[in-house]
């Protein structure tokens, strides 16, 4: 019974179907998406404009560092915002803080575990990726950036999902817009000044959701009361 009053109050909230509440939700959610995605969208431009062809290429075949952490993120967002709804309905806050924890140690812990991992077989991952020889040390070095700080990327979408859930929906679009913004300053800056190649891509993207990371967790530390956890 209660269930069922709390969704007619969900659905009656402005007369119809797509009530303020469900907007707040999805443009949050869907702009967070949209910006975080966007990141790789600025890391092949920028490649591409100011190192050429074969780095828009090399970044195009590392793409899969980047999806591994991005999928690893999905996966604890979706688990934990899950967990966290269930437990706050029931009123057993402790069990939500404990969700948030373990969600965010795991994620910590794999994160480590596959750096581990992806440096030792750094090499033989290369070859199967059919990196050329001509561009093969960049490479190792753009892949082990994305490996030692690939831990971020997974972060900000644990995050991105608590707070989508917590209704934060101005601190999301601020968070995940300074990813975007801080990468592209970033990228650039290392490629014209620095005098790097494609790795700058992989230090900006790292570097842009470092940066939120730290934003997100001095929020959650700070700020929310239910979901605290440090």
């Amino acid at each position: 019974m209660e269930v069922e009053r709390a969704q007619n109050a969900v659905l009656s909230n402005s007369g119809s179907f797509i009530n303020k509440l469900y907007r707040k939700l999805y443009i949050a959610t869907a702009l967070s998406f949209f910006l975080r995605t966007s990141v790789q969208f600025i890391g092949s431009f920028l490649a591409g404009n100011l190192l050429g062809p074969t780095a828009l290429g090399t970044v195009g075949l590392l793409m899969p560092f980047s999806f591994i952490y991005i999928a690893l993120g999905a996966f604890y967002e979706i688990g934990c915002t899950t967990l966290c709804s269930k437990y706050i309905g029931e009123h057993d806050f402790d069990s939500a803080k404990k969700a948030v924890t373990v969600a965010f140690v795991s994620n910590a812990l794999i994160c480590a575990l596959l750096a581990v991992l992806g440096l030792f077989f750094m090499d033989d991952i290369l070859h199967a990726l059919n990196i050329p020889a001509e561009i093969f040390v960049e490479a190792r070095t753009y892949a082990t950036i994305y490996l030692a700080l690939g831990f971020f990327v997974s972060t900000v979408s644990i995050g991105c999902g608590l707070f989508q859930f917590d209704g934060y929906g101005n601190a999301l679009k601020m968070i995940t817009g300074i990813t975007p913004l801080c990468a592209l300053m970033v990228i650039y800056v290392l490629i014209q000044y620095a005098g790097f190649g494609v790795s700058a891509v992989a230090a900006g993207i790292c570097a842009g959701y470092a940066l939120s990371a730290v934003i997100m967790l001095y929020m959650f530390a700070a700020k929310t009361k239910v979901l605290g956890f440090i």
